[in-house]
């Protein structure tokens, strides 16, 4: 496998993730600028006064002293020096680095993918982090229009879909024919639900486990379905498994239990642009419990307010916590449930559209995951899209059968 060369600009990088991601796709990384860098010994810079001006004047500097000199000479190394990719990795609430990112991928077109990662350098943000860069990778990589290992033995293929409420399996044979496919809870175990759902997708195509020449985990849970051949991520298996039941390109929204993504793919299914909300559980179905839950209702009478309601109340914050703190005040002040329930779902809606409108996302636009059976949120991503959003068939297993087309190859 040929190496991937990335550039990586801004500030310091969270060590774990980012030295795992590059690791498992061979990835050289050249680190073009960073902003904060350790301080050396004095003895280590030189013992002259000149030395030490040379080794202050020539260190990398801060975004905010950058001007468009600076830029344009960052932008044609990257292209001199035929980089693969670019990362721009940058503090939380840093604004500098934002704007050279967006110089930088106007500089650079569609030739050369640039991604942008926020964190604050806490070890909670290594599950998003590690999403995002796998993604990246694996897009320019085109992963999913790979081909099954020469070595592998057998005649069927199944993918796991790990997510945080449910898992789901799909089997498929070497046709790509859809033999099964199972939900089921994933509790409190990744591992066992896991298995549980294999068991399941086995039992109900007839086969064993020794047929099965190789199985791909996606989702949340993915690292931990330790007996998977290979971990994929969620973006490039939905962006597979939608392709295949639509035959066609288009943009994928999927709201998770715990985040919630925006997929543009071309005609073959391929990855051309992805975002994901940050990590906070805002406009994911998490989100939707949680106000279902203060409301003392289900998910499904939660949407049923939602579609028959004919005004909203607006609800501001999208913080989980202070929204349900706001559903509460709201109830005090006479607002209905039914108003309250079109007011959360349109605030997801506008919020999810942003996402959309990140990807440069355009019609057609297609619904997977288990959200997508939420008929309230669909009709208000419609609305806020201008456009009908369409649920793909068997929503809630697109990203398994995504993993069980990426295991299967081509």
């Amino acid at each position: 496998m040929q190496k991937l060369k990335i550039a990586v600009i801004g500030s310091n990088v969270y060590e774990t993730p980012f030295v795992r991601a590059f690791s498992k796709f061979d990835v050289d990384a050249v680190y073009l600028n960073q902003c904060v860098q350790k301080m050396k010994e004095v003895s280590q810079v030189g013992e002259s006064y000149l030395d030490m001006a040379r080794y202050y004047i020539e260190k990398n500097r801060c975004p905010r002293t950058n001007d468009n000199v600076y830029k344009e000479k960052l932008v044609e190394t990257i292209k001199q020096d035929s980089f693969s990719g670019v990362i721009v990795n940058t503090f939380k609430f840093c604004d500098f680095y934002p704007f050279d990112q967006m110089y930088i991928k106007k500089a650079l077109g569609d030739d050369i993918p640039v991604l942008g990662i926020e964190h604050d350098l806490m070890s909670r943000d290594e599950g998003q982090i590690m999403t995002r860069l796998e993604a990246f990778f694996e897009s320019i990589r085109k992963k999913g229009r790979g081909r099954a290992s020469a070595t592998a033995k057998g005649d069927y293929f199944v993918g796991i879909d790990s997510g945080s409420h449910a898992t789901k399996a799909v089997c498929l044979d070497k046709g790509r024919t859809i033999l099964s496919s199972a939900i089921v809870s994933t509790g409190t175990s990744v591992k066992g639900s896991g298995k549980e759902a294999l068991d399941k997708v086995l039992k109900e195509a007839g086969i064993k486990r020794g047929d099965v020449a190789k199985i791909v985990a996606t989702g949340y849970g993915r690292e931990n379905i330790d007996f998977a051949d290979e971990s994929v991520t969620e973006i490039t298996c939905h962006a597979l498994g939608a392709n295949y039941i639509l035959r066609d390109g288009g943009t994928i929204i999927d709201i998770g239990g715990q985040d919630s993504k925006a997929i543009k793919i071309n005609k073959d299914g391929a990855v051309q642009k992805f975002a994901m909300n940050d990590k906070c559980a805002a406009g994911t179905g998490r989100f939707l419990e949680v106000i279902a839950d203060r409301l003392e209702m289900t998910l499904e009478e939660f949407a049923r307010l939602a579609v028959a309601s004919k005004g909203a109340v607006a609800v501001s914050s999208m913080c989980s916590v202070f929204a349900e703190s706001e559903v509460i005040s709201l109830i005090a002040s006479g607002s209905s449930k039914e108003e309250i329930s079109r007011g959360i779902h349109q605030s997801i809606a506008a919020r999810t559209a942003s996402l959309v409108k990140r990807v440069e996302g355009e019609p057609p636009y297609y619904m997977s995951g288990g959200v997508a059976k939420n008929r309230a949120m669909v009709k208000e991503l419609s609305d806020s899209l201008d456009s009908n959003v369409t649920v793909i068939k068997n929503p809630q297993i697109v990203g398994a059968l995504g993993a069980a087309i990426h295991a299967a190859g081509k």
